[in-house]
């Protein structure tokens, strides 16, 4: 399972090999039990939907699992303009461009990564991106000493 334990996916399955007649049959019950992990957060995540309103519960049958993420986590990429846009600078126009001409080339996971390093969440926020801020500021310059 994802947190490493095991699971007998039929009764007494230690006991029982896997054969190539029956590798179908095994393969569609582990990916049941994978699906069945997640089952308990799942309707907490539902439960939470359903407290919140009448409209949520049918947005909740209309999204496709990818739209639920991205609803509920934010977008697995970071969009280099929506960024540029909460942006606050106080180093000069020349740097802030040059700092998002470089985020815009380099790969999605990078981006996050670099997400994660000056926020500590690796998404954008789905809505309101435009209520975050993104602080870029000059700290100053020390020198090291012999303390460090």
């Amino acid at each position: 399972m994802s947190d490493g334990s095991v699971r007998e996916v039929l009764p007494d399955g230690k006991n029982t090999p896997v054969e190539w007649e029956t590798l179908g049959q095994y393969c569609q019950l582990c990916v049941r039990a994978r699906l069945e992990e997640a089952a308990e957060q799942m309707d907490a995540v539902r439960r939470g939907f359903c407290m919140t309103g009448e409209e949520n519960r049918m947005l909740l049958r209309l999204l496709s699992p990818q739209a639920m993420e991205a609803t509920i986590c934010g977008k697995a990429d970071v969009d280099v303009d929506a960024l540029k846009a909460c942006t606050i600078s106080s180093v000069g126009d020349a740097l802030t461009a040059r700092l998002f001409e470089v985020l815009a080339q380099w790969p999605p996971a990078d981006r996050c990564s670099f997400l994660r390093f000056v926020s500590g969440g690796s998404r954008m926020p789905a809505r309101n991106a435009k209520d975050a801020e993104f602080v870029i500021c000059e700290l100053p310059c020390a020198r090291p000493d012999g303390a460090t």
